[in-house]
């Protein structure tokens, strides 16, 4: 519920209080799709407006203080620095701020969409087209500022109603499609003030629908009316809501965490989300590590037990020479096979000979592959032990790794397991260990591209101090590493530029003409404490405009 209309309405009028009169020191980013407003406020302290527009991590906060890194950091806005709020509102039945702002120029307007899919900052030109684009600059500069879409809100039982899909699949999606304003938090609550569960079918008596909707309309106007913020854990899950929640209180007993605003309890909630977000990325990876170390285990144990399955090779071996020595006298010099029976059995025997050789010696070469053959057996038995022994340690690494509740737990899990874990053993890589995509560019370069969240944040353990990391500005995409064969050797232009276009083609800016890359040696990159998988803050570096594209495309 942080992110819905009714929160972001409630907050807003906090922010009035809170942001007025206050300066626009700078507008800036410094994460990948998260925008930062820096305020000096009339009483002489900063606050920082945190704006991400990340899909999976969409999120707002106001922040004491001043939370800007010291260098590349990308400066925005230029026109409205130092400009003074004039006026902060939130679209009618739509997640849109906009911002007035006084600037010696004149009135200047910052538009914010709050959108899961599509969210974008726009500063409005005297023209009322867009002067700036938060994201996707190039695209929008010049456009008309989009159009604002108010969500469709009954306002009357009749018009809920007709909106309460009969056909829906459960109680709980016949609500959402007649209430979008809605998430699944309030519609559980919904739900459960008349006695129904989520999974329910859709009511069809009228006298229960108009049930369903009486308690809505008394759950937005508590909201607001007087908001009451608090958080709520529950089974792993976390939750931040305007006022009580009945379903979680009662049904659950979970016990609420009151704050005494809105933007307290979203500070607290995105701490604790974000938190909860870096340590499940860093366990999904850690847990897909041990797969890959398991799947490799497994796949030796049953190569190794189908080998042991097999007749026993040194048996035969020694046998074959005993019948070359005992019958050496019927073979003639030359012969490539030789036909004996095994007195002992009854059965023949047909012997492969080297005609270059002599009986006895034909025979010593037999007995010397069956000494053979047996330290071979007895290396795949104590190897296989070795095998089963790694899986029982893999087994119990798993359980102390699932153990773990914390970030910090996590890390002093990894310094404890790096052992047994894919990863690099003296700067050199264990072969098949690489889960990277991988190219090969002349020189000996090698380009390494993540393929998920958690395979980016891996890419930066392999990664050397004098490797290039690189992705795409402003845009969701994989991280991806340029490999030095030469620490003090600069790559050439053509290389970089390779590497860069890589990078460009596995971001979602895949389809424009021009897309600008971070390129930044591994040193400068840094991971924030508690930052969810594949989150990363560049100290320095440099931007390249490259078209995307794969080596092989020219």
């Amino acid at each position: 519920m942080h992110a819905t209309y009714f929160t972001l309405r409630a907050w807003t009028e906090e922010l009035l209080s809170l942001l007025a009169g206050a300066r626009l020191q700078e507008a800036y980013t410094q994460e990948p799709e998260e925008l930062r407003l820096l305020w000096a406020l009339p009483d002489g302290a900063e606050a920082t407006w945190f704006i991400s527009l990340h899909p999976a991590r969409l999120f707002s906060s106001l922040r004491p203080g001043r939370h800007q890194a010291r260098s590349n950091v990308g400066r925005l806005f230029a026109p409205i620095r130092e400009a003074r709020l004039r006026a902060l509102t939130l679209a009618h039945r739509d997640r849109v701020w906009s911002l007035e702002l006084d600037t010696p120029e004149g009135l200047r307007r910052l538009h914010i969409f709050f959108y899961r899919q599509g969210g974008n900052a726009y500063l409005e030109g005297g023209d009322r087209r867009i002067q700036e684009a938060f994201l996707r600059p190039t695209h929008w500069q010049g456009q008309p500022v989009p159009q604002v879409r108010p969500a469709w809100d009954p306002e009357r039982l009749e018009q809920f109603e007709t909106a309460f899909d009969p056909e829906a699949k459960s109680a709980l999606k016949a609500f959402l499609r007649a209430v979008p304003l809605a998430d699944r938090l309030i519609a559980t609550e919904v739900l459960y003030r008349v006695g129904l569960s989520p999974e329910d079918p859709v009511p069809r008596e009228p006298a229960i629908r108009e049930r369903i909707w009486s308690s809505w309309q008394e759950l937005r106007i508590s909201w607001e009316e007087q908001p009451a913020p608090r958080l709520y854990e529950d089974r792993g899950e976390l939750y931040f809501a305007l006022g009580p929640m009945a379903h979680l209180e009662e049904a659950r007993g979970v016990r609420p965490e009151p704050f005494p605003s809105v933007n307290e309890a979203l500070c607290a909630f995105l701490g604790r989300w974000l938190s909860r977000s870096a340590f499940e990325g860093q366990l999904r990876g850690l847990l897909g590590l041990l797969e890959r170390r398991e799947a490799h285990l497994q796949a030796s144990r049953e190569a190794l037990e189908r080998e042991l399955a097999e007749p026993d090779r040194a048996a035969r071996y020694e046998l074959w020479g005993h019948l070359l020595l005992a019958y050496g006298h019927e073979i003639r010099k030359g012969q490539e096979k030789a036909e004996l029976e095994d007195p002992a059995s009854g059965a023949r025997a047909s012997i492969p000979l080297d005609p270059a050789l002599s009986v006895w010696e034909n025979a010593q070469h037999y007995y010397e592959k069956a000494r053979k053959a047996r330290q071979a057996r007895a290396r795949s038995r104590t190897h296989l032990e070795e095998v089963q022994r790694r899986l029982q340690e893999l087994e119990r690494a798993r359980a102390s790794l699932l153990a773990c509740r914390s970030v910090k737990e996590l890390r002093r899990w990894e310094q404890a397991h790096r052992s047994i874990l894919p990863t690099q053993e003296g700067g050199k890589e264990k072969p098949g260990a690489i889960p990277f995509r991988r190219f090969s560019l002349p020189g000996g370069y090698e380009v390494w591209v993540g393929k998920n969240a958690e395979q980016n944040d891996l890419l930066l353990r392999y990664a050397r101090p004098h490797d290039f990391w690189l992705h795409a500005q402003g845009v969701e995409g994989a991280h991806a590493l340029l490999r030095r064969p030469h620490k003090t050797e600069q790559p050439p232009r053509a290389i970089l530029e390779a590497a860069a276009r890589i990078a460009a083609y596995y971001s979602r800016a895949r389809s424009a003409s021009q897309v600008a890359v971070v390129v930044a040696e591994r040193r400068f990159i840094r991971k924030p404490r508690g930052a969810s998988a594949g989150r990363v803050q560049v100290q320095r570096g440099h931007t390249w405009l490259v078209k995307p594209g794969l080596p092989e495309e020219g």
